[in-house]
């Protein structure tokens, strides 16, 4: 019994002597970089920047800076309905059922069309909040 219990305390050592070894090989990569280097690492982990349009967040350390716009609504209204439904609404009659109006399948044509005005509304939303001095508008899809 009494040499099992040194067994494994002799496995703990040597654990514990690697975790000690992989921590002086970790301090020492971090003393040999520049002193710039090791700023700018702490910098990047103490700053976050936060963008949702309309709102961005800036957290220094524990301090949050908030800063909103106001939502342009009328300007994103008139662009919408001048700038973006006019391109994408259209008539046409289906030659078959399930079909769109150039031969490929409704649900193909509607899925293109989609993400082709997703990315429509993205830039010119893009457009209105960078002339309106607010954040940038990011697409997801």
């Amino acid at each position: 019994k009494m040499r099992d219990e040194l067994s494994r305390a002799n496995q703990r050592a040597g654990r514990a002597e690697s975790e000690l070894a992989e921590a002086q090989r970790q301090l020492e990569e971090e003393r040999s970089k520049p002193p710039v280097t090791k700023l700018e690492q702490q910098l990047q982990s103490l700053v976050r920047l936060c963008v949702v349009a309309p709102t961005v967040n800036v957290t220094f350390g524990a301090q949050v800076i908030a800063y909103k716009a106001p939502l342009p609504r009328e300007k994103i209204k008139k662009v919408l309905e001048t700038q973006i439904l006019p391109k994408f609404t259209s008539g046409f009659v289906q030659a078959n059922e399930a079909e769109g109006p150039d031969g490929r399948s409704l649900d193909q044509w509607l899925s293109e069309l989609t993400a082709d005005m997703q990315g429509s509304i993205e830039r010119h939303l893009s457009r209105v909040f960078r002339s309106e001095g607010g954040a940038s508008v990011a697409g997801t899809t």
